[in-house]
């Protein structure tokens, strides 16, 4: 709070502006406008009943004055209360800090690319049937919402009701498929469960109650599509990367940044090479050619295995340069 100018504004809540050494509160509703010094205040507090809600400031000379406010909660107001008390006193420990500002997005962002890499060796997709053009591969998204507790443990995981219409990548053949089939549903959230890296949102290392958004690709290679499978979609054990060097670090983890990014979901053989690589987009400055030959520097890759034996399968791949 030092330092900072934090300004709370809203018809339904009194102004509140809070500096460095004061905060100031101005009321709509009866047209007062008070300082108040850190240093001065013992309290305050806002209730909220049927018909309205009472901001509550109690001075230590035993003064109080009090402010009406809405009888519907926000969360913005709550918090900014929060941080007015941390500031009258030290030893106050905040509440669960629920507005949408966390301040750990360079944690949160390499938990993403993780969760990327994570997904593509971990993700099963459901047996389907569709018609399609012979060569066309297929993205089907789900999106859901859920929240991660202090622990780093997802719960309430739940269909989003909001709807991401951004593609994965920026230039892509494909239409946006999206789903809310249970089977889809049932594997991205084992898929979400089974991520051990997760941590929630924080603001100042106290925890913040915000969901995350996450839109989960289910993507089938072109050969899925044929009569008879050349693969198999979702093998005991799948197949993956032998080489973790820095070249895979810089492509597939993204770890020095990129210019752009291609997704391609290839088959990988029983010998571990990857063949019929099917370019599902793109974004950012970047030359397909010239990311698919960096890519096959990471041959031979670990192949599927089956019944103790390998087999051919498919890998879905985000390929940073």
């Amino acid at each position: 709070m030092k330092g900072l100018k934090l300004t709370f504004n809203s018809l339904d809540f009194p102004k509140i502006l809070v500096d460095e050494n004061f905060f100031e509160i101005k009321s709509d509703f009866n047209f007062k406008s008070r300082k108040f010094n850190f240093s001065d205040v013992e309290t305050i507090n806002h209730q909220i009943f049927e018909s309205k809600g009472v901001l509550e400031v109690k001075m230590k000379n035993g003064k109080q004055y009090s402010y009406k406010t809405s009888s519907k909660p926000n969360e913005y107001f709550e918090n900014t209360l929060e941080l007015i008390k941390t500031e009258i006193d030290p030893n106050y420990k905040m509440n669960v800090y629920i507005a949408p500002e966390h301040d750990n997005n360079e944690e949160l962002h390499q938990i993403e690319l993780d969760f990327n890499e994570f997904t593509m060796l971990n993700l099963n997709l459901p047996e389907i049937s569709f018609n399609l053009i012979k060569g066309e591969s297929l993205v089907i998204e789900i999106d859901l919402e859920f929240e991660v507790d202090n622990n780093g443990k997802p719960k309430d995981i739940k269909l989003s009701k909001q709807r991401n219409l951004i593609p994965r990548t920026s230039n892509t053949n494909k239409e946006l498929i999206k789903t809310d089939s249970e089977d889809f549903f049932k594997n991205a959230v084992e898929l979400i469960e089974s991520f051990k890296e997760w941590k929630p949102y924080t603001f100042k290392g106290i925890y913040v109650k915000k969901s995350f958004l996450k839109t989960i690709y289910f993507t089938y290679h072109s050969r899925y599509f044929i009569n008879e499978k050349p693969y198999v979609l979702n093998p005991y054990l799948k197949a993956s990367f032998e080489k973790q060097d820095d070249l895979y670090q810089r492509i597939i983890k993204c770890k020095y940044g990129c210019d752009g990014k291609i997704n391609v979901c290839s088959l990988v053989d029983i010998n571990g090479k990857l063949k019929e690589i099917n370019i599902i987009g793109q974004s950012g400055k970047i030359c397909s050619e010239m990311a698919i030959s960096e890519l096959k520097k990471l041959e031979p890759l670990k192949p599927a295995f089956e019944n103790n034996d390998p087999v051919e399968s498919q890998l879905d791949i985000m390929v940073y340069i």
